[in-house]
């Protein structure tokens, strides 16, 4: 089945709503005429933070939840020049502060439409060597309470995202070499072996998660 069929019986599966899914999908188009790669990426980390949140099972956060943050995680690239959000080589530390501004355009574009969401895909790189954005917006009054799960589901978002980056770009630009080799020459064992060092916070969910099918390295 195609992701987009996956996705939307993902989200039929865990209540959105036929209007809703409507609004995560037209900004999903938005996204593919800039780059359809991109909107690819969006409805695979989607369906699998989904997958990630329903084996984590953490009371107040939900599949739903995920759905709609992996879904629009990287909206906010729709403002991103397309020669730096298309590149895949030669990825400099300039080209990275010109990626970097998504998350808080991303953000924007969803704050006081959709709070929830907007406050967890503004977090969802803050869990790497690099966190940013630097600074966060503060979290509506009504939020705070939830910041803790809102982190939480941040980072579920972010194993989604990492993992669907390493295993289906080519010379992703997010993406850690091993010592010694290039991207390009990442063999699936470099993958898994790089995958668990740099969640090693995440060990025992990525086991599981690979027990049952969900995360898979192919030999």
């Amino acid at each position: 089945m195609a992701i987009e069929g996956q996705l939307v019986q993902a989200m039929d599966l865990n209540g959105i709503s036929d209007e809703n899914q409507e609004r995560i999908f037209n900004y999903l188009k938005v996204l593919h005429q800039k780059d359809p790669d991109t909107a690819q990426h969006s409805m695979r980390v989607a369906f699998l933070a989904s997958q990630i949140a329903r084996t984590e099972a953490i009371p107040g956060i939900t599949p739903k939840m995920l759905l709609w943050a992996g879904a629009l995680h990287d909206v906010g690239k729709v403002a991103i020049p397309l020669e730096t959000l298309a590149k895949t080589e030669k990825f400099t530390k300039k080209d990275m502060k010109a990626m970097e501004p998504h998350v808080i355009l991303g953000w924007q574009m969803l704050d006081k439409l959709h709070d929830f969401t907007a406050a967890i895909i503004v977090r969802h790189h803050q869990f790497g060597p690099k966190p940013y954005p630097v600074k966060l917006p503060e979290l509506p009054e009504w939020l705070e309470p939830k910041k803790a799960l809102i982190n939480t589901a941040a980072r579920q978002l972010a194993l989604a995202d990492y993992y669907d980056a390493l295993m289906t770009r080519k010379n992703d630009k997010n993406t850690k070499k091993a010592k010694g080799k290039k991207k390009a020459e990442l063999s699936n064992y470099d993958k898994h072996q790089l995958f668990y060092r740099d969640n090693a916070d995440k060990t025992r969910l990525i086991y599981t998660l690979e027990e049952v099918g969900i995360l898979k390295f192919p030999e």
